[in-house]
């Protein structure tokens, strides 16, 4: 019976450790995305606004705005421009030409009334393109929910040539978190590090306990529950830090400083879900703290029915002099 005892404990020990893996590596702690049906219905249909479902994908959604009317029934003029703005999981696409034209001003100076000609450039605004989608991520990486075909019919691929990004390993070089968030590339990686600590821990406290039960040596028992409780603490911390960075997305304007259509709306109806890999962390946090209960009360259990020499010595010598301190009187 004690040496099931001993196995289950292992057991108990090394799947804790699996699913915390599971749930670090796996990429589905939050997701982040827009309310695609309420959109749809909030923005009213008019001669300027144009809603496309691809028939194709049910994974985006396209807005198209209609600065000038005449763009929905003709070609874009010689000379067209586009800005992109890449906010994931938005894209704006913003066309427009520019016109140039002269005009006679008239200015007053010492030789009397002066006729200049002055050459005016005006923004003609074309046409906006709005495409709304879902991304998802984990404590290193974010993915978008687009196929490869429409990532490269969408022009993604020239922007975000890989559909996962790596914030840990590639710095967010021209990224707008990197401009006006900096913060958050603070939290995301002392949430990677402390999910570094937490999962080895996790794998000392598997080795420690397995060596520790099967061997019955207390202290690296002892160890095992001391690295179950580093990792239980560790992750709690994770994800603390995680919830940060979360935060600090949400209260984000949408596409701030960027004049979009029905930006209100768009904001409005922004959706932020935590998945099944934010869940099952916080399902080990419990299973790391019953971890370290289970380890130290079989540390606790392993002295009492295995003293160490140390123990053996020293309860020896007390008993000693407890008996050369005890007095036998005769009756």
């Amino acid at each position: 019976m004690d040496r099931i005892c001993q196995y289950s404990t292992i057991i108990f020990s090394s799947n804790v450790a699996v699913l915390l893996i599971v749930s670090v590596i796996t990429d589905y702690w939050e997701y982040r995305g827009f309310d695609l049906d309420r959109i749809v219905s909030s923005i009213e249909p008019t001669n300027r606004t144009a809603v496309t479902d691809p028939g194709d994908t049910n994974s985006y959604i396209e807005i198209n705005y209609y600065w000038d009317l005449t763009a929905r029934r003709r070609p874009p003029p010689p000379g067209i421009q586009k800005v992109t703005h890449y906010q994931s999981p938005a894209l704006v696409y913003k066309y427009f030409y520019l016109e140039t034209y002269a005009v006679n001003r008239s200015r007053y100076d010492r030789c009397g009334n002066v006729t200049e000609e002055v050459t005016l450039t005006h923004v003609h605004r074309w046409q906006d393109i709005i495409v709304l989608y879902t991304q998802y991520g984990n404590l290193f990486r974010e993915c978008d929910s687009l196929e490869a075909g429409v990532r490269s019919r969408l022009g993604i691929v020239h922007i975000n040539p890989k559909r996962c990004f790596n914030f840990v390993t590639t710095f967010r070089n021209g990224d707008y978190i990197n401009k006006e968030l900096p913060a958050i590339i603070h939290l995301e990686r002392s949430a990677f590090l402390f999910a570094i600590v937490c999962v080895i821990s996790s794998v000392i406290s598997v080795i420690g306990g397995g060596y520790g039960s099967l061997a019955k040596d207390q202290r690296s028992v002892l160890t095992a529950s001391t690295a179950a409780l580093m990792s239980g603490v560790s992750l709690t911390v994770t994800i603390a830090l995680f919830h940060g960075k979360c935060h600090l997305l949400h209260r984000r304007e949408f596409m701030a400083g960027i004049d979009v259509p029905y930006k209100k709306i768009l904001d409005k109806y922004r959706t932020y879900e935590f998945g099944w890999s934010f869940v099952l962390a916080w399902i080990c946090v419990a299973f790391c703290f019953i971890h370290t209960w289970v380890w130290l009360k079989k540390s606790q259990d392993m002295a009492s029915r295995y003293p160490t020499k140390a123990d053996r010595i020293r309860n020896s010598a007390e008993w000693m002099s407890f008996n050369n301190d005890t007095v036998i009187l005769d009756p």
